[in-house]
């Protein structure tokens, strides 16, 4: 995408406006890993807005950690952040113990109580198991209908909720929330860094 283009791509008359159209450009591929943003004064004249609107942006997009700031080189698109696994720096010639897994080995052998058929899990196995997958494909698939999906288990709702918001949103992402809410939503909110959209509930 051009200069001209990318300019004229983006929209918004308010900060947040401004970040979240650049932010769906990011999102859509629009905007790649090391394109340049327009300058500030720039897209603030073709816009038709001040300045300090284009750079307070600019500045909420490089806290979330999507564009960086460079001297000469103007704003750069990071593209959206990704969490490094564990262990996944480490040296070779180690043994690593991220996965947490006991020796099963070294353990006594549970099918003495749960039976000969029994397995023991570990860190790494399928989470969901093969009857469990098949059973809920043939008993959601009218639901959910045709097409890729698959099955995720959470230790609950706010487990699921968080796993949902963190698959699509990242730092500074807006969120509307029921006002009055869940309370531990707030918490979710909080602690992974989005942005609280307070919603009325009605009567």
């Amino acid at each position: 995408m051009a200069w001209r283009e990318r300019t004229e791509a983006i929209g918004g008359s308010s900060a947040a406006e401004i970040v979240e159209s650049i932010r769906g450009l990011i999102d859509s591929g629009s905007l790649s890993e090391g394109t340049a943003l327009p300058p500030i004064r720039g897209l603030a004249a073709v816009l038709g807005v001040n300045r300090n609107t284009v750079a307070a942006a600019y500045a909420q997009l490089a806290s979330a950690g999507l564009v960086e700031t460079r001297r000469r080189g103007g704003t750069v698109v990071l593209g959206l952040p990704s969490l490094d696994g564990e262990g996944r720096n480490a040296e070779s010639g180690l043994v690593n113990l991220a996965d947490g897994n006991p020796a099963v080995d070294l353990l006594p052998d549970p099918r003495a109580a749960f039976g000969p058929g029994y397995v023991p899990a570990v860190y790494g196995h399928p989470p969901v198991s093969e009857r469990l997958a098949e059973w809920a494909d043939s008993e959601m698939a009218p639901d959910v209908g045709s097409g890729p999906r698959g099955l995720v288990l959470a230790h609950g709702a706010v487990d699921a909720v968080e796993r949902l918001l963190s698959t699509h949103l990242t730092r500074g992402d807006a969120v509307a929330l029921e006002d009055p809410c869940f309370l531990s939503s707030v918490g979710t909110m909080r602690l992974n860094g989005y942005r609280s959209v307070p919603v009325a509930v009605d009567a």
